[in-house]
């Protein structure tokens, strides 16, 4: 008897045999593709950040970039404090007025819905 054969404890997961997935296609080979083709998404739209991004000192558009990434998931930004302020708009005290939000974040999300890339995901 092992730990699995415990009544009330998780199984573990096993994937179907190479081949016995849908029509004949090997389910790794497909978590592969979806991993790199996930990548290759987000490291466009990073680039598209890039460019949408307002200059000033390029402090804030130099450090954009892919933050992490795994088999599904991966997230793109920037780790500067102030993006935040760029990004939605900020309330200036010392100038007594609203700065306006200059959306490079969120502008490359839809500019890049349209790209080969992601225009399965917003099928």
């Amino acid at each position: 008897m092992t730990i699995w054969d415990v009544p009330g404890e998780r199984k573990p997961m096993v994937l179907p045999p190479t081949g016995g997935g849908v029509s004949g296609v090997n389910d790794v080979e497909v978590h592969v593709q979806v991993a790199v083709r996930l990548l290759k998404t987000v490291q466009v739209m990073a680039g598209k950040a890039k460019e949408l991004c307002p200059v000033d000192t390029g402090r804030l558009q130099g450090d954009i970039g892919v933050l992490g990434a795994a088999p599904t998931v991966a997230w793109y930004g920037t780790n500067v404090e102030y993006a935040r302020h760029v990004e939605f708009g900020a309330w200036n005290v010392w100038a007594g007025r609203q700065l306006p939000a200059q959306p490079y974040l969120r502008g490359s999300v839809w500019s890049a819905r349209d790209t080969g890339l992601v225009k399965d995901i917003w099928r």
